[in-house]
This record gives C-alpha cells, sequence and structure tokens, in this order.
C-alpha cells in the first residue's frame, strides 16, 4: 500500500511519516507539502497512490483538505481519504459533506492506534476494490475508475462515452475507443445490464423502468436511456435482482442489530 501525506507543515508530516512506518503497513510513504505539488505528481502521473492523509486546513492560499478529496474522487476515485485536522471542532460536522472517497478522519495530535486501525481499514477496501476497477486509456494516459461510479457507457461511433455518477458537467464525461460488447466483456460485473445495442446501464442508478427506457438518477439529476424491445425482459429481471438483494442485505443489518 502506497501512502500519501499531505500537510503544509513540515513538522505534522514528519511525525506522520513516522507514525505510518511504524505501522508496517505501508509499502511507501510520499510527502507533499502543497497542493499544487500533489496535484501535479497526481496529473503525471509521477506518483501512484492508495490512500492519502490529507490536513483538512491547508492554509489559505490552497483548497482545503475536503475541496482536494472531492477533486480526487473525480479523478481518481480508488484513492482512499484520511483527514487529519487540529481543528476538530470546525470541521467535524462538515467534513462529510463532500462527495469523497472518505476512509477515516482523525484529529490532531494522531493517535497511531486510531491510524493503524485506518490504514488496516484502507487496505481491506484496497484489495476488495481490485477486482472491480475498469482502466481505460483517457487523453493517451491510463485511467483507473471503479466499477461502481460508472452510470452508463453509450456508444457513439468509434468511441465510448463513459458518464460517471460524481461529474455533472457533461464536458467532464471520459472517453475510450472500444466497442461496448469489449467495455462489457472486461466489466464483468452484475451490476451492469445492457439496455440497447448502443447503452450498457449500472442497474444501481436506474430508478424508473418503462417498456421503452429507464429512468437513471445521480447526483442532483435524471437521465432517460433507451431500452431496445427484446432487452426490456433482460432489464427488467436485472434490475429486479439487484432490489432484492438489496432487501437480503438490509433484513441482514436488522438481524444483526438486534
Amino acid at each position: 500500500m502506497i501512502v500519501g501525506i499531505l500537510d503544509d507543515q513540515t513538522e505534522c508530516l514528519r511525525e506522520l511519516d513516522k507514525l505510518v512506518k511504524d505501522t508496517k503497513l505501508a509499502k511507501e510513504v510520499k510527502h507533499f507539502h502543497t497542493v499544487s505539488q500533489f496535484e501535479l505528481a497526481l496529473e503525471y502521473n509521477r506518483e501512484q497512490l492508495d490512500v492519502v492523509i490529507a490536513d483538512i486546513d491547508l492554509g489559505p492560499q490552497n483548497k482545503s483538505g475536503t475541496e482536494l478529496a472531492a477533486q480526487l474522487f473525480r479523478r481518481h476515485p480508488y484513492i482512499q481519504v484520511i483527514y487529519a485536522t487540529g481543528y476538530n471542532e470546525k470541521f467535524s460536522q462538515t467534513f462529510l459533506l463532500t462527495q469523497a472517497n472518505v476512509c477515516g478522519y482523525m484529529t490532531k495530535p494522531v493517535n497511531p492506534s486510531i491510524l493503524k486501525a485506518y490504514l488496516i481499514k484502507a487496505q481491506k477496501t484496497m484489495i476488495e476494490q481490485m477486482n472491480h476497477r475498469f482502466i481505460i486509456t483517457y487523453q493517451n494516459k491510463p485511467l483507473i475508475l471503479l466499477a461502481r461510479s460508472i452510470v452508463f457507457i453509450e456508444s457513439q461511433g468509434h468511441r465510448a462515452m463513459i458518464r460517471l455518477a460524481n461529474q455533472e458537467d457533461s464536458s467532464d464525461c471520459c472517453y475510450c475507443y472500444e466497442k461496448l460488447d469489449e467495455i462489457q466483456r472486461r466489466l464483468n460485473n452484475s451490476i451492469f445490464v445492457r439496455t440497447h445495442k448502443s447503452y450498457l446501464v449500472n442497474v444501481e442508478a436506474i430508478s424508473r423502468i418503462e417498456r421503452q427506457e429507464v429512468t437513471l438518477f445521480y447526483g442532483n439529476r435524471e437521465q432517460r436511456i433507451p431500452v431496445a424491445k427484446n432487452k426490456y425482459s433482460e432489464v427488467y429481471q436485472k434490475h429486479r435482482q439487484y432490489l432484492e438483494y438489496l432487501c437480503r442485505e438490509i433484513d441482514q443489518e436488522e438481524y444483526s442489530d438486534e
């Protein structure tokens, strides 16, 4: 597991570096003093990270840790974030309002046991996610996506447009030059269904099914996707199986709480 530490204070960086290395869970630890340094490293694939421990308050000249985490979720959704802050009263009630892949929240000075517990949690999640990553070539660079973050994929001639749940601006869509049949084979995931020869849809995003279309809901948006006549039964059954799975999960959670 490769861990990045982002903090504008050198002393905090050194302390966190020591604590992370003491857990013996990190294969490598990388330091970043500024947001621009961090962004530049990821933008040009100079660094590969699995977890980022980020200070929330990075100074008035920088984005906050929560803003950075939201940006990270859009570009690198598989990277998990552990927040660290010396201002618990300021951030404790708001840090989850931003959509991000948050693994933990710590107050400074950091408790070594809590840090280790979060890193173990991140490691388990990372192993689980390895089977659900989807890699494409986008803008001549490899881009790793989480399958669950994909809302739908549309075939557009010689390329495919990939719509992600965390992207609100259509100009931020990802594109790859692959046929939809090949993408469907590579995803090999039970949560996707082919609604039409030109569309592959995540059943988790379906809010309504009709004979000729499905309505997807993600973020604050709705999108209608066509359903081919010969695909309606398959789409209906796949979505029904997903709802039954959800019901079983809810029942198990309620049983565990009793």
